[in-house]
């Protein structure tokens, strides 16, 4: 396993001039290397491992062979890189350690340098290094040593490196006095005791039974001395500014994750919807893989141009676009499941999908619950009935709306609420739905279908009085006055009837909040606030359109619903102009029962008005491709649909 450190030590293999003679690397026991690698950095590895630093070999050859026997003035020149020995240069410094292997070096009483030396317990391997420490001693550190191999086995060998490495690093020998600072310390041991860093002759004699790490310990004081110094800009000996010590590379690969939220949008919206793929941090090599489209949503309610995704090398994200698409056409909510799949350069994380649910804004989803409660907040139970409940409501004040879970095996993750332009609004927070709400404005709150009982808690920052009845307006489909989940004839009745239920009152009261007794129904189309003609003209508009794009061959233009037009109590019917276009005659005092529609609305009334309790029409005289018009009015052509 890979080190907290790394660091890169060079073996300079010294040979003669035409490189036909060179120093022997291998120990001397050969039957013990492992092809193609010397053992010694096992060793080595070893007994630094206990520092938490690792080591990476390189190795290259030198050929001069004035190298190969050092004098005292040249083995000066190679550690301080300033050879003038003639023959050619040494190789450049580089950025972590170098060690020049060659047959000869000087006695130690003929080098003089502050720098460590050691012939090993047996005299027959040798090693010297430039101290490090930049100061006083030297200015400039080198990270340079020379070697000399005996022939000696591999863990003498590799010992000896590891003695030297650290004097690379700023370790003196045992017991000689040290500046004073966590980068030099001054360390006593016994004789008795063993460590890295004893010069020849000290410390207790090698056994052949202990392994290297137990041959060769280090103190804690010496392990934070190296670490410290090998870390410090001052060692930096190529002149580059690094520290011979790095911090180990990140060899595990990037996670790969979508971060982009799930979303509910209506099918209307035309800005596209960004799919963020993202890794959690730059990666190397190129990260690929596939997109995976799930959900009940076909071709016609989404747009995404391709199939796969990449995140190029050296990048951490790329951004594709999905394009929800308006098809014109009632139809259930769709949701599209975007999800991560044959992943290359990156490991899969399980945050690798995506939901988009598109809410269609022709007609809704028949399963959903509309409901408008006098008071909102409090605990509310879901019926396990797999069906939705939206909550409509008005929020009296500027509040935050929350909503958790009553039990502790819900969670409120397919909660959602809607504004009146039918924007989601709100998030999850630390499993708590949250929403910041407008004084005055209308919202729709989704709880998700379950087959058992359920129980959330809803409530208002402001208070529970503050989110009430939200009036009759169908917050999620205008059009659907029933709130049966479609849109027909039934719905325009609905407002038709209503006026003129609301006709006979005294003073024709268009507050629907005095009429919570009667069936849940939604008469306020266009959200103004009152029930006028207008909201039945806009359901019928909205069925004349429907009936154009099912391709039918009898079409009424579309009737002006421009305003202003007057609420209750006054009633309107309507008429046509000298163009033979629909529009709303004068203000009259006959009740409303004259309404355009297409033969194909007017045939589907039937039985289910009957059923619903609403006035059924009955036909008399005229072209059925005529456009129909519901009406009972004094005197008026009896080429129409009537209502009887």
């Amino acid at each position: 396993m890979l080190a907290s450190l790394v660091a890169e030590i060079q073996v300079v293999q010294v040979c003669n001039n035409s490189g036909s003679q060179c120093t022997a690397l291998g120990p001397g026991d050969v039957s013990i290397a492992r092809p193609n690698e010397y053992a010694y950095e096992d060793v080595v590895n070893e007994i630094w491992s206990q520092a938490d630093i690792q080591f990476e070999f390189s190795y290259r050859t030198w050929n001069n062979s004035a190298a190969l026997n050092l004098t005292a003035s040249e083995m000066n020149q190679l550690l301080n890189d300033q050879w003038t020995a003639g023959g050619t240069p040494p190789p450049a410094l580089i950025d972590g350690l170098q060690f020049f292997f060659t047959q000869a070096i000087p006695s130690l009483n003929t080098i003089n340098l502050p720098a460590g030396f050691d012939a090993t317990r047996q005299g027959t391997n040798a090693g010297q290094t430039q101290l490090g420490l930049p100061s006083p001693l030297n200015a400039t550190p080198t990270g340079r040593g020379v070697m000399v191999n005996a022939g000696v086995p591999f863990s003498v060998l590799g010992g000896t490196l590891a003695h030297e490495i650290g004097h690379a690093l700023g370790l003196r020998h045992i017991g000689n006095p040290g500046l004073g600072s966590v980068g030099d310390p001054t360390v006593n041991l016994p004789m008795t005791s063993r460590n890295l860093m004893w010069e020849a002759g000290a410390g207790p004699p090698l056994t052949i039974d202990l392994t290297p790490l137990q041959s060769f310990p280090l103190t804690t004081a010496q392990i934070n001395a190296v670490r410290a110094n090998g870390t410090n800009p001052l060692f930096d000996a190529d002149g580059n500014g690094q520290p011979p010590l790095k911090d180990a590379p990140d060899l595990t690969p990037p996670v790969v994750r979508i971060v982009s939220t799930n979303q509910t949008v209506s099918e209307s919206r035309t800005e596209a919807i960004d799919l963020v793929i993202a890794i959690d941090k730059p990666a190397a090599t190129e990260v690929s893989g596939n997109l995976a489209v799930g959900g009940n949503a076909i071709a016609e309610d989404f747009e995404l141009p391709i199939s796969s995704f990449v995140i190029a090398a050296g990048q951490s994200q790329t951004t594709l676009s999905i394009n929800v698409l308006d098809n014109a056409r009632g139809e259930p909510t769709r949701q599209i499941d975007v999800t991560l799949s044959n992943v290359s350069g990156a490991t899969l994380s399980n945050e690798s999908r995506l939901t988009i649910t598109i809410l269609d804004d022709d007609q809704p989803a028949t399963a959903i619950r509309l409901v408008a409660p006098s008071l909102t907040a409090g605990p509310r139970q879901q019926p396990g009935d797999n069906r939705p409940t939206a909550i409509q409501f008005r929020a009296t004040v500027q509040t935050t709306l929350s909503v958790s879970s009553a039990e502790s095996t819900l969670t409120v993750d397919q909660v959602q609420a809607f504004d009146r332009d039918r924007n989601s609004v709100g998030q999850i927070v630390q499993g708590v739905f949250t929403a910041e709400l407008a004084a005055g404005e209308l919202y729709a709150l989704v709880l998700p279908a379950s087959s058992v009982d359920v129980s959330y808690l809803i409530e208002s920052s402001a208070g529970e009085e503050t989110l009430v009845r939200s009036g009759f307006l169908n917050l999620l489909n205008p059009n659907d006055v029933n709130a049966d989940g479609q849109v027909t004839a039934v719905d325009a009745l609905r407002v038709i009837n209503r006026l003129n239920s609301l006709d006979q009152t005294d003073g024709g009261n268009d507050d629907p909040s005095t009429t919570a007794s009667q069936p849940m129904s939604f008469e306020d189309v266009n959200g103004d606030g009152s029930i006028s003609a207008v909201d039945a003209l806009r359901v019928i508009n909205h069925l004349n359109a429907q009936d154009g794009r099912a391709g039918s061959t009898a079409q009424s233009e579309p009737i002006p619903v421009s305003p202003p037009f007057p609420a209750l109590p006054l009633r309107e019917r309507l008429g046509r102009d000298t163009r033979g276009n629909h529009s709303l005659a004068e203000a009259s005092r006959t009740s409303v029962k004259q309404i355009a529609c297409s033969p194909h609305m007017t045939d589907n009334l039937g039985s289910t008005v009957h059923s619903q309790g609403l006035i059924a029409p009955s036909r008399t005289k005229g072209d059925a491709n005529e456009p129909a018009l519901i009406d009972a009015a004094m005197g008026q052509s009896s080429d129409w649909w009537t209502l009887s």
